[in-house]
């Protein structure tokens, strides 16, 4: 999702996100994840990277992060945001400022 600038051959990235079938799908991927390692065999889950780019509109970004960031908690896992100081960022490491409140209060939900 947003990386659609990115030409890497076969895969094909998109500028748009939150289709029923493509919410399913990671509410589906998640309850995998739970259900195998923590369930069956007691790992804790904390997933280290995830984010969406400055590519697409706040409104976007914050839709995007708001239902990762709920299915996750749905499931018990734990989560990292990228933040690469570029299209991922969430934090102006320059200024030391957060750029947007809406995205940083999404993401500690």
């Amino acid at each position: 999702f947003t990386m659609n600038a990115v030409n890497l051959g076969n895969i094909h990235f998109v500028n748009e996100w939150g289709t029923e079938a493509e919410k399913t799908t990671l509410d589906s991927i998640m309850s995998l994840i739970k259900k195998r390692f923590v369930d069956e065999l007691g790992i804790p889950v904390l997933i280290g990277e995830f984010g969406v780019a400055n590519r697409v509109s706040e409104s976007e970004r914050i839709e995007y992060l708001d239902f990762y960031v709920k299915t996750a908690k749905k499931y018990g896992i734990k989560l990292i945001v990228f933040d690469d100081g570029s299209d991922l960022a969430v934090f102006n490491r320059w200024n030391l400022t957060w750029p947007s409140e809406a995205i940083i209060d999404t993401l500690l939900q």
